[in-house]
């Protein structure tokens, strides 16, 4: 009897860190489902109420950036700086991975790029979400996975400062 109970007392695996993966999981999944339908709620309301027009998702997620991602799915990495009228920029600053993602969804699915951009970011906000979770508890920072994972799921909606820029590139202390 004595050792039925020790063998109980002693799972052969580690149960708490696997529980805390599939919570991990769990909780990226739905900070993920969470974030597109914010998304998608903020395009149809800023369209309707301020534009008067309904939008799609293209019409935020492919302004800015977009267009140096989709370059350089398209073409690759520009040889020297020529893409605006004073011949003074590049896509040199865009890492490879992301684009190369993309690059996939266009060439074996046949999406347009616009829509193997927003395919690509749609997927890997899951495995980001998760990632920051894991991050954060591997240094063992008393926060929960809602809220680490809330920053990466829903930072692109935090407002600027008030002067305009970034508050992380802010030069004030």
């Amino acid at each position: 009897m004595a050792e039925a109970s020790a063998t109980a007392a002693r799972p052969d695996r580690p149960t708490g860190r696997l529980d805390a993966r599939w919570r991990n999981i769990l909780v990226a999944l739905a900070l993920s489902v969470l974030s597109e339908i914010a998304t998608w709620d903020f395009v149809r309301g800023y369209g309707f109420w301020v534009l008067g027009q309904s939008l799609g998702l293209r019409s935020l997620c492919c302004r800015w950036d977009c267009f140096w991602y989709a370059s350089v799915v398209l073409y690759g990495y520009d040889a020297v700086p020529a893409r605006h009228p004073a011949g003074d920029a590049a896509n040199w600053a865009f890492l490879p991975l992301f684009p190369l993602l993309a690059g996939l969804w266009h060439g074996l699915a046949g999406f347009g790029f616009e829509d193997a951009l927003i395919v690509t970011g749609t997927l890997a906000l899951p495995v980001c979400v998760y990632l920051i979770i894991e991050f954060v508890d591997a240094g063992d920072i008393a926060v929960s996975p809602w809220v680490s994972g809330s920053l990466v799921a829903f930072g692109p909606y935090a407002p600027p400062s008030s002067n305009g820029t970034s508050p992380i590139s802010s030069s004030r202390v």
